[in-house]
């Protein structure tokens, strides 16, 4: 049994004060904890610069934080998340404690495709279509009620029993600063309450492998594109310790004059390289969408430059599918390795992910939970490369 599923390390169990007879469980030999470790299997975030950038989005134990000032986009983001996730194989625990959950479960309807003006009691017949929509995805999504002042613990438990067995559990958290965990003292300071908290939520994460998305506050030093853009891990309230907890960590900053258009900035990434990009939101269906690839990130190498090349990688992967159809991804990695291509490891799923959000590629399930690509019906690659 893996320590992190042992009921006697539970969230909000205070560690033993002495050895336990069975110490010896705790220290696991190298295959073991392989063994525990999952293929990576992202859920696309519904942004594509964002996609692009973390290999295809996230995956079971993974998590993201957003930080921006007021009005940032952050609550937008999570909303674009849920509806680009919500199908059969997920189940979308929502908490939103910030503004009124009634007005995020509106944004969020209205990403499935319903007008965000007519999302209230007075038009039963536009529930009615959402409810055939979310019939149609086959998609459990439930928000949490503010008024039962759930701790984090119990939240993440109770969810997990009430969604469908065998499904990607998935957590939005608007916001953080608005959790309480078990281990909550009124009279902590605010750092060591919000430590408490992204400690109780990353370990419920990690125990039950479901994936996370949080907002967060933001310092009152960090309200300017300026300000952001000099310090973008300094922006977290609880400072950038907090923020390198998550594997994502993503701060944004309205443009001036631009209420709809916020610049996004990620930095110290696990998932794939920094870099900066735009956003802008849609409001009737509340869609934001990335405009550009801007700026350099701290690799030093401008975004358009690294988009440039993964557009190549692109090309190349187009061609190896439609001669080597229904080959999987470690294949066709071999495949292009042997005849030169050249790209590092964390290239080549941005790659296919490009692909798939301009619906040139599909994927069908393979052995051993491996995925298969075969290119969309009617694609030509030499076309389809041209126009890439």
């Amino acid at each position: 049994m893996s320590i992190l599923k042992d009921p006697a390390f539970a969230l909000g169990k205070d560690k033993p004060r002495t050895l336990p007879e069975d110490f010896e469980r705790f220290f696991v030999d190298l295959p073991d904890v392989i063994r525990q470790r999952r293929p990576r299997r992202p859920f696309r975030t519904g942004i594509e610069a964002l996609d692009l950038r973390t290999g295809g989005g996230l995956s079971a134990g993974e998590s993201a934080i957003f930080g921006s000032g007021p009005g940032g986009l952050k609550t937008t983001v999570l909303v674009n998340g849920a509806e680009a996730m919500a199908g059969p194989e997920t189940a979308l625990c929502f908490i939103a404690w910030d503004e009124s959950w009634s007005r995020v479960a509106a944004k969020t309807a209205a990403r499935f495709g319903e007008p965000y003006g007519q999302l209230d009691r007075d038009h039963p017949e536009v529930i009615d279509s959402l409810i055939e929509r979310l019939a149609i995805r086959d998609a459990f999504l439930r928000f949490v009620d503010p008024a039962s002042s759930l701790p984090v613990e119990h939240i993440l438990d109770g969810f997990a029993r009430v969604a469908p067995p065998g499904r990607q559990l998935v957590y939005f958290v608007d916001l953080l600063q608005l959790m309480e965990p078990l281990g909550w003292d009124p009279r902590d300071p605010e750092t060591a309450e919000l430590r408490k908290i992204v400690e109780a939520l990353l370990l419920g994460v990690r125990k039950q492998d479901a994936i996370l998305y949080a907002a967060s506050e933001t310092t009152k030093q960090a309200m300017t594109l300026e300000q952001v853009q000099a310090n973008p891990l300094g922006v977290f309230a609880g400072s950038r310790k907090i923020a390198s907890r998550f594997d994502l960590p993503i701060a944004m900053a309205k443009l001036p004059g631009t209420p709809t258009t916020a610049k996004v900035f990620i930095r110290k990434s696990r998932l794939g390289p920094d870099g900066d990009f735009l956003l802008r939101l849609e409001p009737e269906y509340w869609r934001v969408y990335s405009l550009a690839e801007s700026g350099p990130g701290e690799n030093g190498n401008g975004g358009n430059e690294n988009f440039e090349k993964l557009k190549g990688l692109a090309k190349h992967v187009l061609f190896a599918v439609e001669k080597h159809p229904d080959s999987t991804h470690n294949r066709l990695r071999n495949i292009l390795k042997s005849e030169n291509v050249r790209f590092t490891g964390t290239d080549f799923a941005p790659a296919v992910e490009l692909l798939r959000s301009k619906e040139l590629v599909g994927e069908n399930p393979g052995p051993r939970r491996s995925l298969i690509l075969r290119l969309a019906d009617g694609v030509v690659a030499e076309k389809a490369a041209e126009d890439l």
